[in-house]
This record gives structure tokens, C-alpha cells and sequence, in this order.
């Protein structure tokens, strides 16, 4: 039927079907192959619409990451209306991101910052897309508007802010910088980054009260 009468209503709805079984047999390929081929067949807009979002999920498993990302993108472009659109732009900017389009990833994590759940992660990750691009003076406003969000003891919240310290501290800005490293050490931190903002604090301190002798 697919092969004999590729148009017929019944042959597409018999290759979404094999797509799906392709897809539970761990063949994912083949799956996303045949996704793509549902999705481009003139079938219904929300079947087509399933077919690129499954074709995606399909890549992702096959570890495909330019594909994966293409998949979503034409998702997004001919569907702006799908379901799950933050979380389909999460994973757009992750994997921008992950392929060094740290300019294209900022713009798809700002996508995602009404999102209540992952809004956190978005801000973190757009301070370390403009760090990246050495633009430090956006990076530190990324990671200042950490300093409003909730929950305050998130782990990702308290990993920007300790990020923002450090560049406070790289700005000269020492006092701003102390300000945030006791409002982190507030919270329970990784072993790692609670010894970084302990030196820092101590590190200030130092300088501080060597100043102050001195004067």
C-alpha cells in the first residue's frame, strides 16, 4: 500500500505507524527517515506537525545532534503554533549552543524565560553564551537577573551568581563582588563551589583589611 499508493490516506497513516514501530524497535533512523517522509506527504497539519516533533525525538535518540536541531527548527518554522514550544526551544538553544552558535542559542533561551521551570536555566546559560562571545558587560546583566528569581537556593541560580562574583571581581568591583559571594554562601553549595566563594570572600577580605592598614 505505502509503496503501490504512497498518496492514499490509508498508505500515509500506515507510514506514521511504521515510523512508530521503528521508533519502539530502537531503530532510529530508519524512524526518523520515515517520519520525515509522513511529515512532507501533504498529510493533516497536525499529524505533520507529530511526524516532525517524533523525527526529532527519533534523531536525538540516534545521537544525531545537526539533525536533531534542523528538526526542531523546521518544527518551530512551520508550526509556531505546536504544543510544548518552550521546551522544544530549550532544546533548540542546548543544542545551538553545544555547536558553538552561542549567538543563535541566546535568542532561543529568551524563548524560554516565561517558562517557570526552566527560566532559571535559560538566564544561566545566556550569561555563559555572552561570556563566550566575551561580551561581559551583557554577561554580568544575564547573570545579575538571577539575583530576582526563585528559588532562591537553586542550584543553578547560586552557580551564576557565583559566576557574577568573579566577574565583578575581574571588573574591579570588589565590594559588589563580596555582596554576592555572602548572599551564595547563604545556601547549600557543592563542595567545589563552596570552597571557590570561601577564597574569594577570604581573598577580599585580605585585600580589604590590607588596604585599610595602609591608609
Amino acid at each position: 500500500m505505502i509503496k503501490k499508493y504512497p498518496q492514499h490516506h490509508l498508505a500515509k497513516q500506515s507510514r506514521f505507524r511504521l515510523a512508530s514501530a521503528l521508533y519502539e524497535s530502537q531503530k532510529y533512523e530508519e524512524s526518523a527517515q520515515t517520519f520525515k517522509e509522513f511529515s512532507k506527504s501533504g498529510s493533516g497539519e497536525a499529524l505533520a506537525a507529530d511526524a516532525l516533533f517524533n523525527q526529532a525525538l527519533a534523531w536525538s535518540r540516534a545521537k544525531n545532534d545537526p539533525l536533531t536541531l534542523k528538526s526542531y527548527e523546521e518544527l518551530l518554522r512551520r508550526f509556531p503554533r505546536y504544543p510544548k514550544q518552550e521546551w522544544i526551544w530549550l532544546q533548540v538553544a542546548l543544542l545551538q549552543e553545544e555547536a558553538g552558535q552561542w549567538r543563535k542559542a541566546i535568542d532561543a533561551y529568551t524563548h524560554v524565560l516565561n517558562n517557570r521551570e526552566e527560566r532559571l536555566q535559560a538566564q544561566l546559560a545566556i550569561g555563559r553564551c555572552y561570556e563566550k562571545l566575551k561580551n561581559i558587560p551583557l554577561a554580568m546583566k544575564a547573570y545579575e537577573k538571577l539575583l530576582s528569581l526563585q528559588p532562591k537556593n537553586d542550584s543553578r541560580r547560586l552557580s551564576g551568581l557565583a559566576r557574577l562574583g568573579l566577574l565583578y571581581e575581574i571588573k574591579k568591583q570588589q565590594n559588589k563582588a563580596l555582596n554576592i559571594y555572602v548572599e551564595v554562601s547563604h545556601y547549600p553549595l557543592e563542595a567545589t563551589l563552596a570552597k571557590l566563594v570561601q577564597q574569594r570572600m577570604q581573598f577580599i577580605l585580605r585585600r580589604q583589611e590590607e588596604i585599610s592598614k595602609a591608609n
